[in-house]
């Protein structure tokens, strides 16, 4: 490792979900995965272990921050077909980045955090106008779901955060309350509920880093 590594895509903004490649064809762009995407745009699961590779030659240790940025902006669009294609997109880059932890490294000396700094457009289900917090609903293979937006910018509910490997366990240390209703109302069933406040994640990584 001899220094910093830049690397800029061509794109004019946020890469895919930016693009315009059903323009002949517009319909098709609020549907899922049915507008080719740019081949000369490396997916973020591609970027994230180029990130590793050159990251982990400092013998020193690294901290990598990735974002999957650009399902905020199909959010405030209220675009549900690039809100799905962005966050299956950083679901594949979130599955590389474990795959790489436990080839290349260990949960002893890792720790993975995966979460998000804001709520964004408060999508629900369809029916949730009249049934409160109706969940969106699997509306079969190869369909669309049908859902409901409240708003088209940040938005103030709890979002999940997980966590595993060296340190994990730090973040009980920081629970400060429980929204007992958090399981339900987000059909959530792997929560307690409890919460931090988005600081006590620096602080989590700070007492792993120290320690």
């Amino acid at each position: 490792m001899t220094g910093p590594l830049l690397a800029i895509v061509q794109s004019a903004y946020t890469a895919q979900q930016g693009r315009t490649t059903c323009s002949d064809n517009p319909s098709l762009n609020d549907i899922a995965f049915a507008c080719p995407k740019l081949s000369n745009i490396p997916d973020l699961a591609t970027m994230s272990k180029g990130a590793l590779n050159y990251l982990s030659q400092n013998q020193n240790g690294f901290f990598l921050a990735i974002e999957g940025g650009a399902v905020d902006w199909a959010a405030h669009a209220n675009d549900t077909a690039r809100i799905i294609e962005e966050q299956v997109d950083f679901n594949n880059a979130v599955k590389t980045v474990f795959e790489w932890v436990e080839t290349n490294s260990s949960w002893d000396e890792t720790l993975l955090i995966v979460t998000t700094d804001h709520g964004n457009a408060f999508v629900l289900g369809e029916s949730s106008d009249s049934a409160i917090y109706a969940g969106v609903e699997n509306a079969g293979i190869g369909q669309m779901p049908n859902v409901r937006y409240y708003s088209g910018a940040h938005t103030n509910e709890l979002v999940r955060l997980y966590a595993k490997g060296n340190g994990a366990e730090r973040f009980a240390e920081y629970v400060i309350g429980n929204d007992e209703n958090y399981a339900s109302r987000y059909r959530h069933s792997g929560t307690t509920g409890e919460y931090v406040q988005n600081k006590h994640i620096f602080n989590v990584v700070k007492d792993v880093i120290e320690n």
